[in-house]
């Protein structure tokens, strides 16, 4: 009895450590968990943003809250033209240099990107003030300082941006993600508090010097977490090659850079081209609060994006197959609950902004829209990528960018409706179009469908007459 009973409970300790083992071996449990711990960090970024948003917009003005943001919208948004898009190029020619053991032509990308950093940024900065002066003149003699503070931390911000791409390439994304992620919202809602603690005035240009002493913060901390792994670009002298194709690639990856990474500063200053700058404040809040899915949603990509590039490259359909529909079923399932959340509370989450706001539901609303379709399509530009479809992405990314501005410029054909209602509408049409169009482009080219939909329909395919045992 005793060794029979043994022998049950082996066999039970066996059952359990295969099952252990199994969920080791998940991928999609591995990346599940990168995913929590990820939104984790992010879902921490977006919370300070938004908590500091609201202190802002009760510290100032309708109209001087819709200055702020336009300024530093337009400010963040010519950091790629600083840089010539650079950042993006960083991680492959490092990454691809190092691997080959070749640190001085790594270095002399990195020296390379600090000289462009040096010329562009100087274009950049002229540009921007030359279009606050033909948007914005008045604004200019009432915030001259803190205009002109942030044209200067274009170059900082310049700087940070490619250091932090950098970065990633030599494995140490932690330490460029903290700074980015945390270290901006975190030291605005400080200073923020404190200003609102003790009464303090804000004026427009002392809350565009608070912006630019982040990035002071931001250059310092980064500069001290990379200095051991960026001692490789002093230790031999770098060399520069193919400088002209890491500026072609760079500004070829531009319309892609602008859609997926700085989509929000585009709608808002296309937004502040056309808009009082009252009705910018709407949209900045309406894209806050329902950027609150946007989060969540790239936390799930960030998670998947390596496997799935992993399995696309291998061509293993079954394991592709599988990271679209868990990918997709999370994110439709995540931006579902946080719909609900959202369109429940946002009456009072409005409320908290200021009465100004209040009118901002519907926008909110309809921005929402965004994420949604995001989820829908899934991330088709990555099949496309892998696939060496590259200039299908530029031509539709491109097309993508130039309607967002076209719903704000058609309120003024159209003054009977409501201007702030009709440029949300654009901008979820115009991400429609480009999400929609790079899904149909990688189905049709590939055979893959990276819609949540269509990838879980071929999950549950494959799933029946897949032997039980055999997933992972």
């Amino acid at each position: 009895m005793t060794t029979g009973a043994g022998g049950r409970i082996g066999d039970g300790e066996t059952h359990v450590l295969k099952a252990r083992q199994r969920v080791a071996g998940s991928e999609v449990l591995q990346a599940l968990t990168a995913f929590f711990y990820v939104m984790l960090a992010r879902g921490g970024g977006t919370a300070a943003t938004l908590v500091y948003t609201v202190i802002l917009v009760r510290l100032l003005t309708p109209e001087e809250f819709g200055a702020v943001s336009s300024l530093w919208s337009l400010a963040l948004l010519l950091v790629p033209l600083a840089t010539l898009n650079l950042a993006p190029v960083a991680i492959r020619t490092v990454v691809a240099a190092r691997q080959a053991g070749d640190d001085a032509l790594a270095a002399g990308f990195v020296a390379f990107t600090r000289r462009v950093n040096l010329v562009a940024a100087p274009v950049a900065m002229a540009l921007f003030l030359g279009i606050v002066w033909l948007r914005f003149p008045d604004l200019l003699g009432a915030a001259t300082a803190g205009i002109g503070l942030t044209a200067v931390a274009i170059l900082g911000m310049a700087q940070v941006q490619t250091g932090a791409a950098i970065g990633v390439a030599l494995d140490k994304a932690a330490a460029t993600q903290v700074p980015r992620e945390l270290v901006r919202p975190v030291m605005l809602l400080a200073a923020l508090l404190v200003v609102a603690a003790f009464g303090l005035p804000l004026s427009l240009s002392g809350a565009l010097m608070l912006y630019c002493a982040t990035v002071l913060v931001n250059i310092a901390l980064q500069a001290h977490l990379l200095r051991e792994a960026m001692a490789f670009v002093t230790a031999q002298p770098p060399r520069i090659e193919n400088a002209r194709s890491w500026v072609a690639t760079g500004l070829f990856l531009l319309p892609t850079r602008m859609v997926n990474d700085n989509a929000k500063l585009v709608m808002i200053v296309a937004a502040s081209a056309v808009l009082p700058l009252d009705q910018v404040a709407l949209i900045t809040v309406a894209l806050s609060v329902s950027g609150l899915l946007n989060f969540a949603i790239s936390s799930v990509e960030i998670s998947f994006s390596a496997k799935l590039s992993r399995a696309l490259h291998a061509g293993d359909t079954g394991r592709i197959t599988r990271f679209l529909a868990v990918a997709g079923g999370v994110k439709v399932l995540l931006c579902a609950g946080m719909v609900a959340v959202v369109a429940l509370l946002l009456d009072p989450l409005l409320a908290l902004f200021g009465t100004h706001y209040a009118v901002a539901d519907d926008i909110t609303l309809i921005l929402l829209g965004i994420p949604l379709v995001q989820a829908l399509f899934g991330k088709a530009d990555l099949v496309l990528l892998v696939h060496d479809l590259r200039h299908r992405i530029f031509w539709i990314q491109l097309v993508t960018l130039l309607l967002l501005p076209a719903s704000a410029a058609l309120s003024l054909l159209l003054p009977g409706l409501d201007a702030t209602r009709l440029t949300a509408a654009g901008y979820v049409c115009a991400f429609g179009f480009g999400y929609g169009a790079l899904w149909w482009t990688a189905r049709a080219a590939t055979g893959i469908d990276t819609s949540a939909p269509g990838a879980l329909l071929r999950f549950l395919r494959a799933r029946r007459q897949t032997p039980p045992g055999d997933g992972s």
